[in-house]
């Protein structure tokens, strides 16, 4: 790395290198790690992705919100099927809501665990080329294409304007969102009216889901001495969890947030704590816009248009592919 220089875990007080892994979750840690085997950051923040459920809906539905919580995204078909409410034809409540409406990056989130759950991923291994449009990314892509062409849970033209917005106002029952929601609660009717559950998974025995976050670095380009004093510093910085979570109301991946009180007294942190164990990064390249523009662009076109699930894929492979040549 010609620019981020690998973590001194030394100079950070740690014995080896895997006593300095150990202090975070393997799978936050694991997505900084480079082909040379260093560590090159701090997930100083690293947010999950659960299901928030409104629980006056599964009443309505004569649905149990904790039993009849869906664990897989098999039963979350099925039972947002039972959620969605239709007057005369017209979509009134979605079972289940999708991000048509914000930027490309959300669909990074909410798709992306998805595909990996199903074993894929957007690039090979290398990062050379796209395999975005393999077999496990065309299942994934057809979980959604069902939930709204076939099952009719959800559509893109009846919103307030955000994923968000339409959960607070009762107008979708289920919603994938992470711990840092709840202050947009505060005040609105659905604060008394909401639980969280585990996000669903393709195989229960093997959960997966993504992180959202940001890393701390030290540069290549200052002399040693400056980049142990940045080392320094940045081990106070990511030194307690749960001191940066009662003020910021951000997770930092590291299995000591959840000892702390802050986040024993935060609401469903017992369901955050899940996910964040089985969190991973969403894949890191040089064209990462690129793949995130051709994700939504793929998602849109399957989901708010209605192309078959492989064409689509097709084309946003032959769109990263061109990036990565370019």
């Amino acid at each position: 790395m010609d620019i981020i220089a690998p973590v001194d875990w030394e100079t950070m007080g740690h014995n080896s290198q895997e006593e300095f892994a150990g202090e975070w979750f393997e799978g936050a840690i694991e997505g900084v790690r480079e082909s040379d085997g260093n560590f090159y950051s701090l997930p100083f923040i690293g947010n999950t992705w659960s299901l928030y459920i409104n629980r006056e809906h599964f009443e309505e539905a004569g649905l149990d919100p904790v039993n009849d919580a869906p664990k897989t995204w098999e039963e979350l078909k099925i039972v947002a099927e039972q959620l969605t409410v239709r007057e005369d034809g017209k979509l009134v409540k979605k079972g289940y809501d999708l991000p048509y409406i914000p930027g490309a990056h959300w669909w990074m989130f909410v798709w992306g665990p998805l595909l990996a759950q199903h074993g894929g991923s957007i690039l090979s291994e290398d990062g050379s080329r796209a395999t975005i449009n393999e077999e496990p990314g065309v299942k994934a892509l057809q979980d959604f294409y069902d939930l709204v062409h076939k099952h009719k849970v959800t559509e893109p033209g009846i919103t307030t304007g955000e994923a968000i917005e339409d959960f607070m106002t009762g107008l979708s029952s289920m919603w994938i969102a992470g711990p840092w929601a709840r202050s947009n609660f505060e005040g609105r009717d659905i604060v008394d009216k909401y639980m969280v559950a585990p996000l669903p998974q393709v195989d229960l025995d093997n959960r997966l889901t993504f992180m959202g976050g940001y890393w701390w670095f030290v540069s290549n380009k200052v002399d040693s001495e400056m980049q142990k004093e940045g080392w320094k510093f940045l081990q106070y910085l990511t030194s307690d969890p749960g001191e940066q979570f009662e003020r910021t109301g951000l997770l930092m991946p590291k299995p000591g947030l959840l000892e702390s009180e802050s986040w024993k007294e935060f609401p469903f942190s017992e369901v955050f704590s899940i996910d964040l164990e089985a969190g991973i990064w969403p894949e890191s390249s040089p064209v990462y816009p690129e793949i995130e523009k051709a994700v939504a662009d793929a998602m849109e076109r399957s989901l708010i248009g209605d192309m078959d699930p492989q064409e689509s894929l097709d084309i946003a492979a032959e769109e990263i592919n061109r990036a990565l040549q370019e």
